[in-house]
């Protein structure tokens, strides 16, 4: 049987007002177009721009610290959420950002963030030894690790860290650094995402599963451009 049609180009230009986003959205067409049982389909063609943040607001924009020393002389133990800018960054522009959260965010001015491009890391630098601190992992803050915020401006939803540390893996159990100990990151990754997923449940069903749960994958498509 001679298909009705044998390609549909779909461009989310012209996707429906009421679509969420031009990553999520519906596409209209001019026409019914009815197909016999059993027809298969297939993505051979796609075009997607990079234009996506190393940090992105509310996705991988937050370091959550904890802080220890003295503050005028008095012992004192803070929680703290520091919020790095979103924005696209190389590894000495994201040190940069990151020492400026850090300390617009801290009662004192001495964690020095240095990239170290040898081996692609951060490298937290202090200059006293009066002072100690730990950054937290995803898996302790969503397993019950201490968090006792001054305000609600650093509060958490251990649900929803929206968390840095895919960026600098930093995961597992972490200690406290200080003194002669300075934190060295792991390898920087700041492509924040190395591959997307299409899906859509109206045109097939597939039995596939993301790496988050997700259902109705279509395709994978890796990043292979830089940003822009």
């Amino acid at each position: 049987m001679t298909l009705p049609i044998t390609k549909i180009y779909v461009d989310s230009k012209f996707m429906t007002p009421d679509s969420e986003s031009s990553s999520n959205f519906k596409f209209p067409l001019n026409r019914n177009i009815f197909l016999p049982d059993d027809t298969v389909f297939l993505i051979d063609e796609i075009s997607i721009p990079h234009s996506w943040y190393s940090i992105e607001e509310n996705i991988n924009d937050k370091l959550y610290i904890k802080w220890h020393g003295l503050i005028g002389g008095i012992e004192a133990t803070l929680y703290r959420k520091v919020v790095i800018p979103y924005g696209q960054y190389s590894g000495s522009e994201f040190a940069l950002a990151l020492g400026i959260a850090l300390n617009e965010t801290l009662p004192t001015n001495e964690l020095s963030p240095t990239y170290y491009a040898k081996k692609n890391t951060i490298i937290l630098n202090h200059n006293l030894n009066t002072y100690d601190y730990k950054l937290y992992s995803d898996y302790e803050l969503k397993n019950g690790a201490v968090w006792i915020p001054a305000s609600d401006v650093h509060s958490i939803d251990r649900d929803n860290l929206h968390s840095v540390n895919d960026v600098i893996r930093n995961y597992g159990i972490t200690k406290s650094y200080g003194g002669a100990n300075l934190y060295v990151s792991g390898f920087l990754d700041l492509s924040n995402f190395h591959n997307i997923y299409i899906s859509s449940p109206n045109l097939g069903s597939f039995s596939t599963m993301g790496a988050r749960g997700e259902a109705g994958i279509i395709r994978k498509i890796p990043v292979t451009s830089d940003y822009g």
